[in-house]
């Protein structure tokens, strides 16, 4: 969007789990000397709360994704989420934060993010934006397509991340290895036994770890239960990010493989 007209720095780096992210004095100078900050809000910048907080009540320019969506609530999603947000001290009292796993949500932030852009940069973005929205659509219909030719499709995931994308396509999520938006809770004793329990009744073909989710938790429930374990990165881009390698796109074809003839997946 923005990149011919202004230098775009992430502050937290790929690979790093950004529940569990602390900013280095380093970070916080950069982001407090930047024209605008671009934060996905909903609490998921859990380390970053406090410095975004202040550049907001000291009138700073941040734009932050959470505001220009239609939030996925807690009592919206799976019918585990809302008990257990209690049980496991889950702080995204404000909503689902993982709206980037779907690009029909990520449409709908699009043309408030190209007006602050502008703002910022004083460019017009217009071109820019109509290019990427086109690509956000045919993304959007690729998905939906390839999510169809799976039948029923229900998922069980890492933690709570899936949310929006289930929405969207029209899949369940019947569980998580961690039932929480935020990795940095656990699953209880009797929560795995569950899962296992679910994992059986949904013929489960694969289960898929990713950031913040226990590779040994999954490994353990894989060995017991006879599935596959596969990584699935829905966090962080492991080649340089375009709409070709969106996480949308990564996360369906990892379903639509590790499915088969199967209709149920673990995440």
């Amino acid at each position: 969007m923005s990149a011919k007209n202004a230098t775009v720095n992430v502050v937290i780096p790929d690979g790093q789990d950004p529940h569990e992210f602390q900013p280095s004095a380093k970070d916080i100078e950069t982001i407090n000397n930047a024209s605008l900050v671009v934060s996905n809000g909903l609490e998921f910048e859990e380390g970053l709360e406090e410095v975004l907080e202040k550049i907001a009540d000291s009138g700073g320019n941040i734009f932050m994704v959470g505001d220009h969506i239609t939030v996925r609530k807690i009592e919206d999603g799976d019918e585990h989420a809302e008990e257990e947000g209690d049980d496991h001290g889950d702080k995204h009292t404000g909503g689902d934060p993982h709206l980037w796993l779907s690009p029909a949500t990520m449409l709908e932030m699009l043309p408030s993010l190209t007006s602050a852009l502008s703002e910022a940069t004083g460019a017009d973005l217009s071109d820019e934006a109509t290019a990427l929205t086109t690509k956000l659509q045919d993304l959007d219909q690729e998905v939906e397509l390839i999510i169809n030719s799976l039948g029923e499709c229900n998922l069980v995931s890492g933690h709570d991340e899936m949310g929006y994308f289930a929405d969207r396509y029209g899949c369940k999520v019947i569980g998580a290895i961690i039932p929480s938006f935020t990795t940095t809770s656990e699953a209880t004793a009797g929560e795995l036994a569950d899962l296992k329990k679910l994992i059986q009744q949904y013929k489960v073909p694969a289960i898929f770890t990713g950031l913040g989710s226990s590779p040994d938790v999954a490994d353990q429930l894989a060995g017991e239960l006879g599935v596959k374990a596969v990584t699935l990165s829905t966090h962080y881009y492991t080649v340089p990010p375009t709409i070709k390698s969106s996480f949308s796109r990564w996360s369906t074809k990892s379903l639509k493989h590790s499915a088969n003839s199967h209709n149920s997946l673990l995440l």
